[in-house]
């Protein structure tokens, strides 16, 4: 099954979750260089997702994603490999 045929059966609430999450991941991984992330920004990401807040594994279940493998190092490495 190709990407755009899976994207088609996402419904738009999941969406909506996995860019919330997917700014926290780009929070979490900016340098403090990026203009566009203040460092507090990085700060408070890795804190909601380095521990096990109820709203942050809520957020990855409706956004489809494991928790558990959204907070593992293996996923942090894949995210900033080029």
């Amino acid at each position: 099954m190709d990407l755009i045929t899976q994207e088609n059966k996402i419904l738009p609430e999941q969406r909506l979750w996995q860019a919330v999450l997917g700014q926290a991941m780009y929070d979490l991984l900016s340098d403090y260089k990026n203009n566009y992330v203040k460092s507090g920004d990085r700060f408070l990401a890795e804190c909601w997702t380095s521990h096990k807040h109820k709203d942050f594994v809520d957020v990855c279940r409706f956004a489809g994603f494991d928790p558990d493998y959204i907070r593992s190092e293996e996923h942090t490495s894949e995210l900033q490999s080029p």
